[in-house]
């Protein structure tokens, strides 16, 4: 059943994501945490199972009871998954969170600043090309289906949407894409637009950032190239 279900996963992924594209190009881990955490809960119940092929030997070497090892393991196969699943999706989420940050605020310089109100601010410097392309290289955000109530031009709900099957999917779907929105605008990163004062947040989006990151400038905040 693991196995089984492990090889079939891609293509019930392409089923509920409708994304029918080639890839060329492997996802990181954190940026599709469902599928991540699915399998991380596939190798967490196999290890269940592998250490509980061995359980006279940890009996022996544990000196604890042959059968205390097999009830350790009946409920060691339904919560080590699933906590397994929490966790490993926990992360992912955070790590993206952190992508963000970096993002909307840029590297840290470890350059501490005063304004002229005696307000202390640290400068930071927006991320790199390349560190850019790999923050923002997440495909999941994209292959959203529309709610089950939205309907198109012509009043017709989507046909992914309808029935049992397509609320099933709809569901699916939802879980597949969960993600940290990313950071609206230009992605210059610093933080602080007019160099000073409380930085400004912008506004997250499920969209693209509208483009290429930043490049400092010699006088002053980073201006968008």
């Amino acid at each position: 059943m693991l196995f089984t279900g492990a090889a079939l996963w891609p293509f019930v992924e392409r089923w509920v994501l409708r994304d029918y594209n080639e890839h060329h190009v492997n996802d990181r881990p954190r940026n599709a945490p469902t599928r991540t955490a699915i399998g991380i809960a596939v190798v967490a119940a196999y290890g269940v199972f592998w250490l509980e092929g061995a359980n006279d030997v940890i009996a022996d070497h544990f000196d604890i009871p042959l059968y205390t090892t097999t009830i350790i393991a009946r409920y060691a196969i339904f919560i080590v998954p699933v906590a397994a699943y929490i966790l490993t999706k926990r992360i992912c989420l955070g790590l993206q969170l952190k992508d963000a940050h970096l993002l909307e605020h840029g590297v840290e310089t470890g350059i501490i600043r005063q304004l002229p109100d005696g307000e202390y601010i640290e400068e930071t410097r927006p991320v790199d090309e390349e560190s850019y392309a790999v923050l923002t290289a997440r495909a999941s955000e994209q292959l959203s289906l529309p709610a089950a109530h939205e309907d198109d031009e012509n009043g017709v709900p989507d046909p992914a949407t309808r029935g049992t099957i397509g609320k099933l999917r709809l569901a699916l779907n939802r879980v597949l894409t969960e993600s940290v929105p990313r950071p609206a605008g230009n992605g210059h990163g610093n933080g602080h637009p007019d160099g000073h004062g409380e930085p400004e947040r912008a506004a997250v989006t499920a969209g693209d950032p509208a483009g290429p990151p930043a490049l400092p400038s010699e006088d002053g905040p980073a201006e968008t190239g």
